[in-house]
């Protein structure tokens, strides 16, 4: 049952990186309609270095074009490794944070209740998730 669960949660997280991965320039890139990196910069200027824990995400670090794209269709290879059955606690942990680093930064196009249920669901599988290899629905090596 739980080989089920974490597959169709890889699944969905596959979809859900790839809906965004053709949308994620217009919508937050720095061109597109509410750009990641001013919303950074103007947190950080009326947050100060608070800013950093009241909105985690990746893009403190790289706000770019290129590497929106890069967690975007990381996340579809890695919900890709999750579905095939690999690793998949470690691939769900990175999952979880860059859905939530995109989250963060995607202001009203991120802010849907599935969006929320996708990020809960998705830490609560980090937890429920071998750190090993499922096959057929186990973990290697368990009875």
């Amino acid at each position: 049952m739980r080989g089920i669960f974490l597959r169709a949660l890889g699944a969905i997280y596959i979809m859900a990186f790839a809906s965004l991965g053709v949308q994620i320039d217009g919508l937050i890139g720095s061109r597109g309609i509410l750009p990641a990196g001013e919303y950074l910069d103007s947190l950080y200027q009326v947050l100060g270095a608070q800013a950093y824990g009241q909105f985690p995400t990746l893009l403190w670090i790289n706000h770019s074009d290129i590497f929106l794209q890069i967690l975007c269709w990381g996340g579809v290879a890695l919900g890709a490794l999750v579905v095939a059955g690999l690793l998949p606690g470690p691939c769900l942990l990175v999952l979880w944070a860059a859905y939530l680093s995109l989250t963060v930064v995607g202001q009203e196009f991120l802010s849907f209740q599935w969006d929320m249920l996708l990020l809960e669901a998705g830490l609560l599988a980090v937890l429920f998730a071998p750190w090993g290899t499922l096959w057929l629905g186990r973990a290697k090596g368990e009875p």
